[in-house]
């Protein structure tokens, strides 16, 4: 009998705990419901983008054929954009004279 009354204890003390941790997460399950609504209405067209790529992620996109080609065709505009941007910066450095320096040379009496 001890031992159905120590098991009796056991279950209601961890049944306690649950009802504590679900009464935890039901706050922070509100407080999240709070926040997505707050940044659907203020970014709608963000959220809808996070939202579609936590769905492609989750989906297995990660590994697809497309998603290497999207990441391949990524990598090449990036480079090609940083390469145009040095090209331009040559280019006006080519372009504008030499600024003479500001600072005033000293004569060499003495």
């Amino acid at each position: 009998m001890a031992e159905i009354a120590e098991l009796s204890s056991a279950i209601s003390q961890q049944a306690r705990e649950i009802g504590h941790d679900a009464t935890v997460l039901a706050a922070e399950v509100g407080d999240l419901r709070g926040y997505l609504a707050d940044r659907v209405e203020h970014s709608p067209l963000q959220t809808l983008g996070a939202a579609a790529g936590v769905g492609y992620l989750l989906g297995g996109g990660l590994n697809s054929k497309l998603t290497e080609s999207l990441l391949a065709a990524a990598a090449t505009l990036s480079t090609a954009m940083a390469v145009l941007r040095e090209l331009a910066d040559i280019g006006e450095n080519l372009q504008s004279p030499q600024r003479p320096s500001a600072t005033p040379r000293r004569s060499r009496e003495g």
